[in-house]
């Protein structure tokens, strides 16, 4: 029998999972293998237990049946034999061992995927000397070595995927040769050295990752000469110092540029205003610096602007406002001044607006009140002042609101939980006045609250603690707060902070606390709250943190309190706590602060 060309063996010959079972006759899995058999050309012994009268192909010679319906054990160099195979898939299974050299007699093989394995060692060159090659995955295993320097011997290569695995050494430069190639995959190794300075000479590249290595040096210019083809360059998460070239403006099909987490200075270049199926730019935790390029605004599909963590100066551009499909800009942790153009808020789409850590002055436009995807606005640590727009919420499907750090007055919103979905309000450091509005009872998806240093006054609203099960810090430190602790605080199981110091609470600490079997931290000092404390903290057993400091509680110390093995920090001066002051403080072995001083102890 002639042997016909070979074009596929997919989790077969070496590996198979098999879902079917045997009745009767053979499978219906082996049915299939005996029919792939009549078109290999291999040495018949390799193949003898392939038989209808055997008829469980799980038996059979090079066979692996595993109910999960995957494969594992290794690639027999046997393959090797399959000399007209012409494409070889073994991908997502759990094959182990090292590549078999013997796979350089594929001569004809022009598409081998080992990719999501567990396959180690090092990467045969002679797979490289395989003339028709034009697809290598081999991503996702545990190789290790170098990349092989004869890859450039692979003229017919189009896409090259060696990502995540635990490769070292540098880029071999004769990859360039690979004229053909479209996609350069080699993130998440340990490769090291710079890219290599022709790379632009690969002119149909499409897509390059080498996100998450080591390697240094400058961004080769080059690139810019892949003028049509360059559709993604993923940098990110390495050394790469000096300046984002100019050139890469060039690179008109260009849709994603990330670049984060390296050493990149100098200013954005304005060419990439030019770029106009650009949706994604990341260029943030780098030290660059200048201004934020106007001509971005230019970018009319662009979807993501992360430039946060950098040294960028000046103004906010107006222009970023015509982005009309901006849904992500994060500008936080620079250097930038002036007001927040009002303009900004035309970007109707924008979901997640973070400006924190700048130096920013004026007021909250009141146009930011219409966004009606709006989900998460950071604008924490500037000089902004006036007041909280009064219709923030209204529209907004706000889930993060962080203003902390201001000089915002006026009073908090009523309509700011309008969504049901806030989760975290921050408003702290800033000069708001008046009471907490009840409508943040509507905030039951409420999970960190914190107003602390403002002049809040009036009392803690009970209506908000006792429909919120969400909720895990709250801290109103440093108001004007009256009134009892609200009882139903003990509703809210998932407490692990409460700092309600520095105002002006009165009457007894409610029992309820006790509930809370998830409070580590307790802080209710400078207040004016009065009588025994409840023997129901002893329940609070995750308790490290307790200051009740400057109160007017008396009484003895109850004795469940010696309960509290983790209690690292217990802070009870000036109050009027009489009695003799009790053994079991000397079983809490962790304790590292003990204040008692200023009480009325025997």
């Amino acid at each position: 029998m002639s042997s016909v060309t070979f074009t596929v063996i997919q989790l077969a010959v070496v590996v198979l999972a098999l879902e079917t079972q045997c009745i009767g006759g053979v499978s219906h899995d082996g049915t299939v293998l005996l029919s792939l058999l009549q078109h290999l050309n291999a040495p018949p012994n390799i193949f003898s237990t392939w038989n209808s009268s055997n008829k469980y192909p799980c038996h059979w010679n090079g066979v692996s049946c595993h109910p999960d319906h995957t494969s594992s054990g290794t690639i027999p160099p046997e393959l090797g034999n399959c000399t007209e195979l012409e494409s070889l898939d073994l991908s997502y299974n759990n094959l182990h061992g090292q590549i078999p050299v013997q796979l350089s007699s594929l001569k004809k093989l022009t598409f081998l995927s080992l990719f999501n394995n567990f396959l180690n060692g090092s990467i045969p060159h002679s797979i490289f000397e395989l003339p028709l090659l034009e697809v290598i995955y081999l991503s996702t295993n545990n190789l290790t070595g170098e990349i092989p320097s004869n890859v450039g011997n692979l003229t017919q290569l189009s896409s090259f995927w060696l990502g995540e695995n635990s490769l070292v050494g540098e880029i071999p430069s004769s990859i360039v040769d690979c004229g053909h190639l479209t996609e350069l995959y080699l993130h998440e190794n340990q490769l090291v050295g710079e890219l290599p300075a022709s790379l632009g000479r690969l002119s149909k590249l499409v897509n390059l990752y080498v996100t998450s290595n080591k390697l240094g040096g400058h961004i080769p210019k080059s690139l810019g000469h892949i003028t049509t083809n360059l559709v993604e360059i993923e940098f990110s998460d390495n050394q790469f110092s000096g300046e984002i070239p100019w050139e890469l403006g060039n690179c008109s099909s260009l849709a994603m540029l990330s670049a984060t987490q390296n050493q990149l200075t100098g200013s954005i270049p304005s060419s990439l205003g030019s770029l106009q199926h650009l949706y994604g730019l990341y260029l943030n935790q780098n030290l660059l610096s200048g201004h934020i390029p106007a001509q971005l605004g230019n970018c009319s599909l662009l979807e993501e602007l992360r430039l946060h963590v950098n040294n960028l100066q000046g103004f906010i551009p107006p222009e970023l406002g015509r982005l009309g499909r901006l849904q992500i800009l994060f500008l936080s942790d620079n250097s930038l001044q002036g007001p927040i153009p009002p303009q900004l808020f035309e970007a109707i789409m924008l979901q997640k607006l973070s400006l924190s850590n700048n130096s920013l002055t004026g007021s909250i436009s009141p146009k930011v009140c219409d966004l009606r995807h709006l989900q998460e606005l950071f604008l924490a640590n500037n000089q902004l002042s006036g007041s909280i727009p009064g219709r923030l919420g209204v529209k907004n499907n706000l889930t993060a609101l962080d203003l902390t750090g201001n000089k915002l007055g006026g009073t908090i919103p009523p309509a700011l939980c309008s969504s049901g979905q806030l989760e975290i309000l921050v408003m702290g450091d800033n000069q708001l006045e008046g009471s907490i509005p009840p409508d943040i009872s509507k905030c039951r998806s409420l999970r960190r609250l914190r107003l602390n240093h403002n002049n809040l006054s009036g009392a803690i609203p009970s209506d908000f603690l006792c429909s919120n099960s969400n909720i895990y810090y709250l801290e109103m430190r440093d108001n004007k707060l009256q009134g009892r602790i609200p009882s139903c605080l003990g509703r809210c199981k998932n407490l692990n902070s409460i700092d309600l110091s520095m105002n002006q609470l009165n009457g007894t600490l409610p029992p309820e606390l006790g509930q809370l079997s998830t409070l580590r931290q307790l802080n209710l000092s400078s207040n004016m709250l009065t009588g025994p404390l409840p023997h129901e903290l002893g329940k609070c057993l995750l308790f490290y943190f307790t200051d009740l400091s400057f109160n007017l509680f008396n009484g003895s110390l109850p004795n469940q309190l010696g309960s509290l093995q983790r209690m690292e920090h217990l802070l009870l001066q000036e109050n009027s706590f009489g009695g003799s002051i009790p053994d079991w403080l000397s079983n809490l072995s962790l304790l590292l602060e003990l204040n008692l001083g200023h009480n009325r102890f025997q």
